[in-house]
């Protein structure tokens, strides 16, 4: 019993590291999150969309190479339809924190809280960061990748870009 709840958590995991072909893309679930000015963001509101969201923490050095990626990215191309969250996971107390990293990064996307990591937690059970959701413009999961190394770049590139020339399905 143990190797089959072994394998199958592997084969969960490893299905998480990969992109997926639209048949076998699972619709992305609906969230709300306020950003540091009270603003609230849903991504069903940027249906249409090629949708990034970035799972990050303040104390996570890791994730600042993706998120630097990804501004790079958004500046590139919101003219073009692509919309980038960062959810940001750190508790309320940890708030001056998340702000100097976004300021020391000087990311210009919006960066969205989730202190009680609710949405982490629908998007990755394993809570690990940073975290990499990548929706296609129908708003169905293209791509889910935990961590984060320089290899990664291309094909990230190269998935947002295929991804933005894509029809709405």
């Amino acid at each position: 019993m143990k190797r089959i709840a072994v394998g199958t958590v592997a084969l969960v995991f490893a299905s998480m590291l990969f992109s997926c072909s639209p048949a076998e893309a699972a619709k992305a679930p609906d969230f709300c999150l306020k950003n540091m000015a009270g603003m609230t963001y849903c991504l069903n509101e940027f249906a249409g969309d090629v949708r990034v969201i970035v799972f990050w923490a303040s104390w996570c050095e890791n994730c600042k190479p993706l998120m630097t990626l990804l501004n790079n990215l958004y500046r590139m191309h919101w003219k073009g339809g692509l919309t980038v969250f960062g959810v940001n996971t750190d508790k309320s107390e940890g708030r001056s924190h998340t702000k100097a990293v976004v300021i020391e990064l000087k990311l210009k996307y919006p960066q969205l809280l989730n202190p009680d990591q609710s949405v982490l937690k629908t998007y990755n059970p394993a809570m690990s960061l940073p975290y990499l959701v990548i929706v296609d413009r129908s708003g169905k999961i293209r791509y889910r990748k935990a961590g984060y190394s320089s290899s990664m770049e291309i094909e990230i590139r190269k998935l947002i870009e295929k991804l933005l020339n894509e029809p709405v399905m």
